[in-house]
């Protein structure tokens, strides 16, 4: 085996003598006086390009091609967004306007991932609603022709009870 090309190493230079040779190899050429103080530095600019944007998501943002009409009927109140009702509604639309995207551009898969997403944040919302009030859910999901989101509810069981006892 060869070893490495650096002369110092096999060599009879006693090793404080090897390194002082390395520091004296590693520090900076002495600059002129003109040179001393540090120049400014300009401002970093970002040299990154922006993040493009999916449209559906830009879209969104903007308010276009959506139908927030019904966000309107299910709120409680003038500024409500927070209710489960209108949650349900502002999502609902969100899926109207994805749907139609997804049938266009099948491999979309980021679109594809923010609808299920969608779907399951609504899932949850309504088995909230269907825990705390039958009458709301049941509305909703009649409105919006929802399908059932209750796992022990599969076929309306307690809706049919509800109304039989009225």
């Amino acid at each position: 085996k060869k070893l490495p090309s650096r002369p110092y190493i096999h060599s009879a230079v006693p090793a404080r003598q090897r390194c002082k040779m390395a520091a004296a190899m590693l520090k900076p050429c002495a600059r002129p006086a003109a040179f001393s103080a540090a120049p400014a530095r300009p401002k970093l600019v970002s040299s990154a390009r922006p993040m493009r944007a999916s449209p559906i998501s830009q879209s969104y943002k903007n308010g276009e091609n959506i139908d927030l009409s019904n966000v309107a009927t299910y709120a409680r109140h003038e500024n409500d967004t927070g209710s489960p009702e209108a949650q349900v509604a502002r999502l609902t639309a969100r899926v109207a306007q994805l749907s139609p995207h997804l049938q266009k551009n099948r491999k979309d898969h980021a679109a594809k991932r923010g609808l299920q997403m969608i779907l399951n944040q609504r899932k949850k919302l309504l088995q909230y609603l269907f825990k705390q009030d039958r009458e709301s859910y049941y509305r909703i999901i009649k409105d919006f022709g929802i399908r059932n989101a209750v796992v022990g509810d599969v076929r309306g069981a307690t809706r049919v009870k509800a109304d039989a006892a009225k």
